[in-house]
């Protein structure tokens, strides 16, 4: 068969994958890519997928396969960015789709500078989103840029979602971070200054816990900071490296980043009480009934020495730790009600109990809105309950 437009057009507007290998030869298969990508919409995009699902020939060396690695990488960082005319934007599944068909074959991006510096901006501002998709299925490299790097913009502004992301991708916060020359702290120095010149807790917990060195700047270091609350962090990891630090039997939020992956992010926010953090990662992709286990010497009340893990939703868990306003976001954003852990136990039940004279104020309410929540979720199975 011929690679006329005919067939070019039926490849670009069919599902035809299961006879394109034998249909086309290898050399029309290419010609086949170069039209797809050439149009670099979602059509475009949805035929290169269809073809190299269809194992297409694609040498690793060609300029093609390079451009086709670049060409995706480019559209996911700038998936967002508003454009004229009206090309339809491939879907980002389609680009992570064909990254990973390519990977194997040795084919990946390019560095390119102004996505690095795209990304750290992507880092300062907490646009997590964003940095997932880049980093989904190795579709980058870590790379530092001397004028932008993202690990340092993303503990610079205290945006330790970001940073953790970073760091899951291969960035490692005990490297050297370079800054401007005109910064007045000097041209380059290490992570855990960050914190120190900021006095922030949870960036200076998240960088130990990640392994940055108390005495990472020698005299002038972290030992010099006269914030109780930051000396106080200090002195518990220098006896005890390994426990987390836990005033009024509370983790910190920079400790539970270091120690659990992205996927907990809703769990964590859920365990510190940030409404507002839980609105935004539902907003970002984060699933609000995600059900994993934790460590249940993390999430007590106070100080215990077991490590069973107890599998929790975020609900339960912002139920278990008495946060009212993130109990109340969660049901919002769709949490189930009826979730319960190992144990059959739902968020009511860790509401403890009856109604009584000598139940806290804010356990009242979260179980009322809990009870509410049920209630409102029969009415809809069961409509005629509510006459």
């Amino acid at each position: 068969f011929a690679a006329n437009e005919y067939w070019i057009k039926l490849c670009l507007a069919e599902d035809i994958a299961p006879v394109l290998q034998s249909v086309f030869p290898d050399e029309q298969s290419q010609y086949l890519l170069k039209i797809a990508l050439n149009r670099n919409d979602r059509r475009g995009w949805w035929a290169i997928d269809t073809l190299l699902q269809a194992e297409a020939q694609l040498e690793p060396t060609s300029d093609l396969a390079q451009r086709i690695a670049d060409t995706a990488r480019d559209e996911i960082v700038y998936a967002g960015v508003p454009e004229s005319g009206a090309r339809l934007l491939p879907d980002r599944s389609t680009l992570r789709s064909v990254l990973r068909i390519l990977a194997p074959k040795g084919i990946r991006p390019g560095v390119d500078i102004q996505a690095y510096r795209d990304l750290a901006s992507y880092a300062q501002n907490n646009q997590i989103a964003d940095i997932r998709a880049l980093f989904a299925h190795d579709l980058m490299e870590p790379y530092r840029d001397a004028s932008a790097d993202p690990l340092f913009e993303a503990l610079d502004n205290k945006q330790l979602y970001a940073a953790q992301l970073l760091v899951e991708a291969g960035y490692n916060p005990k490297d050297i971070c370079p800054v401007l020359e005109d910064n007045p702290l000097g041209k380059t120095y290490l992570a855990i200054p960050l914190g120190w010149r900021s006095y922030n807790r949870p960036v200076i917990e998240f960088l130990i816990a990640h392994g940055a060195r108390l005495d990472a700047d020698g005299q002038t270091g972290l030992r010099r900071i006269k914030n109780p609350e930051i000396s106080a962090l200090i002195e518990h990891y220098e006896q005890h490296p390994q426990q987390p630090f836990r005033p009024q039997g509370r983790v910190g939020i920079g400790y539970l980043l270091a120690h659990y992956s992205s996927d907990y992010f809703m769990h964590i926010a859920a365990y510190d009480g940030d409404a507002e953090a839980l609105r935004w990662l539902a907003k970002n992709g984060w699933d609000v009934n995600t059900q994993l286990p934790i460590e249940a010497s993390l999430i007590a009340r106070a100080e215990k020495p077991q490590t069973v893990q107890k599998s929790m939703t975020p609900l339960l868990l912002a139920t278990y730790r008495g946060h009212e306003a993130a109990v109340q976001a969660l049901l919002e954003l769709g949490a189930n009600v009826e979730a319960e852990d190992e144990a059959g136990l739902s968020a009511l039940d860790y509401c403890c109990g009856d109604l009584g004279a000598d139940t806290p104020a804010p356990i009242r309410r979260m179980q009322r809105l809990l009870s509410n929540a049920l209630r409102r979720k029969e009415l809809k199975k069961f409509p005629y309950l509510g006459g």
